[in-house]
């Protein structure tokens, strides 16, 4: 286990790396019970947050953060009180992704594509993003690895299906996607 001064140090590493403004994605604590507790939590929480990118084929390392909400009002209580901290994901809030998936119209979440869809659409995780905050060691609640393989077109295609037909599945949305082009 490591020691509070290098949990710090290593804390203040990690904040320096990304310190360019970029968004925070994060979902909630509660539609994961109990996950540090789960052998296997970097596969779950990459098939259910749609972290494709993770799946490369190598050993890829984690780690788990947890704050709250407050934390990060707390971090911009200085600023204009207009300023957005918290908003729905787009295209725009990170690199190009094949399974990046735009949130149906005047939904105040996304919905990240899982990787493990379930026909019931329980997969679905609500994805928000949030302004930048500085990560502190207390944050920290497990360090894992995953790996599994990359995922390909086709399988990319079949996740997308059933992401679509789930969010058509949720209130006021069943026409969501019909007016885009394939």
């Amino acid at each position: 286990m490591p020691t509070d001064a290098t949990l710090a140090d290593f804390t203040r590493f990690l904040n320096r790396q990304f310190a360019d403004g970029r968004p925070r994605f994060v979902a909630f604590a509660a539609e994961f019970p109990d996950l540090e507790l789960q052998a296997d939590w970097p596969r779950v929480i990459c098939e259910r947050c749609g972290l494709a990118h993770h799946f490369t084929g190598t050993t890829v390392t984690l780690a788990l953060f947890r704050y709250t909400v407050r934390e990060v009002l707390d971090a911009y209580r200085d600023t204009e009180p207009s300023a957005t901290v918290f908003a729905t994901p787009t295209v725009l809030d990170l690199p190009m992704s094949n399974v990046y998936f735009s949130a149906p119209k005047f939904s105040n979440v996304g919905h990240a594509v899982g990787l493990a869809p379930r026909s019931d659409c329980t997969h679905l995780t609500a994805e928000l993003i949030h302004a930048r905050m500085d990560y502190r060691p207390e944050h920290w609640v497990a360090v894992g690895t995953v790996s599994e393989g990359e995922l390909y077109a086709s399988d990319i295609r079949q996740l997308r299906d059933t992401h679509l037909q789930c969010l058509r599945r949720t209130p006021g949305n069943a026409d969501y996607g019909s007016d885009c082009v394939a």
